[in-house]
Parts: structure tokens; sequence; C-alpha cells
């Protein structure tokens, strides 16, 4: 990958930190992750990345991502977003709020919505037990 590992843990790391517990789910998701896009300390990152995260509020985050997003190589915007999606998903559920970090990261990313709700939606075709909770 063209991307720093870091600016990809950011990603990642704020869909582990967005309900501020690193499930045993989430830990598997991160290290598919690293293993599909060939990093290396990847779980390190994501741990040092969610440090960085943890004292901030919703704006202070969504900043750190645009920070973080324009790290990111056109060319692997997908990916980025895939490996949020993947993050998000692990518990089987897909909430209001998981939505509404989806579109911030979307934004963060410069990937347009419609083709961010496509992914979603591509990937929850895929895994069948997913479950959409509105609240």
């Amino acid at each position: 990958m063209k991307t720093d590992i870091k600016n990809i843990a950011a990603f990642v790391a704020s869909a582990v930190w967005a309900d501020e517990v690193y499930d045993e789910a989430e830990k598997v998701a991160v290290e598919e992750i690293a293993e599909a896009l060939e990093l290396d300390g990847f779980a390190e990152a994501v741990d040092a990345e969610i440090a960085a995260l943890s004292g901030l509020d919703g704006q202070g985050v969504s900043d750190y991502l645009v920070e973080a997003g324009q790290g990111v190589d056109d060319e692997e915007i997908a990916h980025v977003f895939e490996a949020v999606m993947q993050i998000l998903l692990s518990d089987g559920t897909l909430s209001y709020a998981e939505a509404n970090n989806l579109l911030v990261v979307a934004d963060a990313l410069g990937l347009e919505h419609e083709y961010a709700l496509l992914m979603v939606a591509d990937m929850i075709k895929e895994e069948a037990d997913i479950e959409i909770d509105f609240n």
C-alpha cells in the first residue's frame, strides 16, 4: 500500500473506538485487515491511534480523520473505507450511529455518499447475518 500505515490505522481506530470498547471481534477484524492489506505492525498502529483519539470529542475526531484522509492515496480510499466497514460490522449489526460514523469517514476520505452506500450494501449482501438497528 502507498498510504502510510498511520493514516489507515487512524480510520480503523476511529471505528474501533466509536463505542469506547475494543472487543475481541474487533481485534480479530484488525488482524484480518492487517493480513489482507499486508500491513506489518498494524495492530500496534491501531492501538497508538486509539490512544490518540481517546481524548477527542466528536468534532476533534472528525478533524483528525480529515487530516488522516489527506494522506490516503486516491487509489486506496475504497480499501480504507472497506476496512472501517469490516470493523463496524464485526459485531453483526449496523446501527444508526455506525451508519453516521461511516458517512463521517466517507466525507473524510472524499468518498461520495452514494458510492459509500453501495459499498455498505454490497458488504451486507455478502454477510448473511447482519442485522440493521435503526436506533
